[in-house]
């Protein structure tokens, strides 16, 4: 093999060789060294960092899903369906606090009440007076 200029490593300083001297290793053995420790930290690191996405193995799950809407509003008292059970179409899936929804019927039933006596209020102002004659 021929000693060329580009095969030559550059020479080391004297306070270099006098660092290497005291240690048991070559200063390859060092290079790799820092190497293999500085590649386990970025493993370590890319490992347990939080991924972006969550990822599968092509893996699809098959469901149905319908909307589901309430007739009247209020708070949940109580869900009667458990995780993933089956429920066909009218099955009760829970229980609407009455609270509100009595509130309100009452609210609504004392407008009504309120209309029918302004109707009757109106009836009696406009009814013709009999003379009794």
């Amino acid at each position: 093999m021929m000693d060329t200029p580009a095969s030559r490593s550059a020479p080391l300083s004297t306070a270099a060789r006098t660092a290497l001297r005291g240690l048991p290793f070559s200063g390859r053995t060092l290079m790799a060294a820092g190497f293999a420790i500085v590649a386990a930290v970025g493993g370590a690191v890319w490992i347990a960092a939080p991924k972006a996405a969550e990822t599968t193995d092509a893996a699809y799950v098959q469901a149905d899903s319908s909307i589901v809407a309430p007739k009247v509003r209020g708070l949940i008292a109580e869900v009667l369906v458990a995780h993933n059970q089956e429920v066909r179409r009218g099955d009760p899936l829970v229980r609407i606090d009455p609270e509100e929804y009595a509130a309100r019927e009452a609210a609504a039933r004392a407008d009504v009440l309120t209309a029918k006596a302004g109707i009757e209020s109106a009836k009696a102002a406009h009814r013709p007076e009999v003379d009794a004659a």
